[in-house]
């Protein structure tokens, strides 16, 4: 199958430490501990107001938090979901949950086991980072029709020449879905942020999370019983929209 699915409940759990000593469990989906070699890296890791300190990575990586309404981003509030997408090397702030604990799901088309702290290394950085995109899936309102029959979208970042998008896939009970093809990207992630969908002969609810490889066709899915929410985090190709530093 192109698209590879994979439930909440069939993640590895494991502890971490952060290069901040904080500590916390990430459930990996994809990479890691997963067993699924598949290039690709996706976790979902518990976060709290013990995480500190910019952060930069040498790959591109899509972001998804699921928060209440204390939890921040660089001093603004996180809704209950939000999207935030960052080029290699781009540094940022963490997502922090203040009074309580959030979740973020980390999605990366190239694995990396490198965590750079800012700004104290930031004097070795060869490369610096282009995009830095965060959005609030709620304020997001460009919603239009979507091909088949009950199944709607809404751009959460519109496609680029190098084909990074995100978009939001809203579909009513039993619709069909068609997942749009990786050709020209790096590949895409698929977030079931809502109810469920069919693929093959298997429901995936709420926090499951599918990988497509770069090149891939379109897929056919179906919504459950109750309608499906999708988050698609496309890639883009080739990786790292970076400039370089002067030396």
């Amino acid at each position: 199958m192109s698209l590879l699915m994979v439930t909440k409940e069939e993640t590895t759990v494991r502890g971490v430490t952060d290069t901040g000593n904080a500590e916390f469990r990430v459930r990996d989906y994809f990479g890691g501990s997963s067993g699924r070699d598949t290039g690709s890296e996706a976790f979902v890791s518990e976060q709290c107001e013990s995480a500190t300190g910019a952060r930069s990575y040498p790959v591109d990586q899509f972001q998804i938090a699921l928060g209440i309404s204390q939890t921040k981003h660089n001093q603004r509030v996180v809704f209950p979901l939000t999207l935030r997408y960052t080029d290699a090397f781009t540094a940022f702030g963490p997502i922090v949950g203040e009074e309580q604990p959030l979740w973020v799901y980390t999605c990366r088309a190239e694995s990396t086991p490198l965590v750079s702290l800012l700004p104290i290394d930031s004097d070795q950085l060869n490369f610096r980072g282009i995009r830095n995109i965060f959005v609030d899936v709620s304020e997001v309102r460009s919603i239009h029709a979507y091909g088949n029959h009950g199944v709607h979208i809404s751009n959460l970042i519109l496609e680029e020449k190098d084909g990074l998008r995100a978009e939001r896939i809203v579909a009513d009970s039993r619709a069909g879905i068609d997942l749009p093809g990786t050709h020209g990207t790096s590949g895409q992630f698929v977030f079931v942020s809502k109810g469920s969908i069919w693929y093959g002969s298997k429901e995936y609810v709420f926090e499951s999370l599918g990988w497509m490889r770069s090149g891939d066709a379109t897929q056919y899915v179906k919504a459950g019983s109750a309608g499906a929410e999708c988050i698609v985090m496309r890639f883009p190709y080739p990786p790292g929209q970076t400039i370089r530093l002067a030396s």
